[in-house]
């Protein structure tokens, strides 16, 4: 025998939204109606009826049909910006996984066609295409949450077949493998004309996420405001390191994710300890509004960019994998 709950999670979604609007309007009309009672007086005045207005209770009812207008009004705004925000949000997330599935078959069927020298630059060109448009799709969830212009890019760390006991801050490189398609155009630029690598030393994000000395920022670096952060690490007599040495023209802001995996999940390694580190995964903005230094906030931000860095491993892997397959069937 069925029991009431049940019953009642049988019941219709109809029906329960019919009865929602019955009782949203009798709710509305007996309180209509008490207001009426309360402010409209009829008396008789020598044989005369006269309609007396309480004139406080007037004003009141006036203040606050007024102030559930605007608070109607505000909460239809902001369901429209929940919904948008969570239609970007699902829309680019799912964009960013189904695009990592096919360029995972586009790269291995790429790779089982031809290993000659310009399958290097087809393969490099797939990879890069894929890579652009998932920072697009980050960079569009993050403005969708923080309102704020977002841009990204990602960072390749240099010569790693040759770091067989793993990455050495002090003396490994970087170097920008691409951007997203807002970015600065100022800044794509510098890429084009440098083309240096970026000592990951000199760079306080990268050096702080691999020193083993620094156990509280090995996951991702966040920082709502590196200006801010610039005074303080002064006042401690130490300093904010970044290469480019205009870089407050470009960002205030910036959160710097380590794309890796950790050593023991890796058939090819023979380190148990610690994480196969292959570049960053850098998202900035100008504002320093953008992330905010609440821990929920921080958390939640820091958990997306990670996310996103974990997806793009294993094509970066791929990627790097096949790279060497091709170099050595064609030495």
């Amino acid at each position: 025998m069925k029991t009431i709950k049940e019953k009642m999670e049988n019941i219709p979604y109809g029906v329960y939204d019919g009865l929602s609007i019955i009782s949203s309007v009798i709710t509305l009309i007996t309180a209509a109606w008490c207001i009426v009672k309360a402010v409209v007086t009829i008396k008789e005045v020598d044989g005369q009826f006269v309609v007396d207005f309480n004139t406080f209770l007037l004003l009141l009812c006036f203040l606050v049909v007024m102030f559930s207008i605007v608070v109607t009004v505000k909460l239809c705004k902001y369901a429209r910006i929940y919904r948008a925000l969570r239609k970007s949000f699902t829309y680019n997330y799912y964009n960013a996984a189904h695009d990592l599935r096919n360029v995972y078959f586009d790269i291995l069927k790429q790779h089982k066609k031809e290993q000659s020298e310009d399958s290097i630059e087809i393969l490099t060109t797939i990879t890069r295409t894929f890579l652009g448009d998932t920072l697009d799709y980050l960079c569009e969830i993050l403005e969708s949450i923080t309102g704020k212009e977002i841009h990204g890019c990602i960072k390749l760390i240099e010569n790693l077949h040759e770091q067989a006991d793993g990455i050495d801050p002090k003396v490994a490189t970087v170097k920008t493998f691409c951007r997203s398609k807002n970015t600065q155009p100022q800044r794509v630029s510098n890429d084009q004309v440098d083309n240096k690598s970026i000592k990951i030393c000199d760079n306080t994000d990268f050096y702080d996420i691999l020193d083993p000395d620094n156990t509280s920022c090995n996951s991702c670096f966040y920082c709502s405001n590196l200006k801010e952060l610039e005074k303080q690490l002064k006042k401690s007599g130490k300093r904010y390191k970044n290469t480019t040495l205009d870089w407050e023209d470009y960002y205030r802001s910036t959160i710097v994710a380590p794309i890796r995996v950790a050593n023991k999940r890796l058939f090819f390694n023979q380190l148990t300890e610690g994480y196969n580190v292959v570049g960053f995964l850098c998202v900035d903005s100008m504002s320093t509004e953008a992330f905010r230094n609440t821990a929920f906030e921080k958390e939640n931000y820091s958990y997306i960019v990670k996310s996103f860095a974990a997806e793009i491993y294993i094509i970066l892997n791929m990627y790097s994998y096949y790279l060497v397959q091709i170099k050595k069937e064609n030495v």
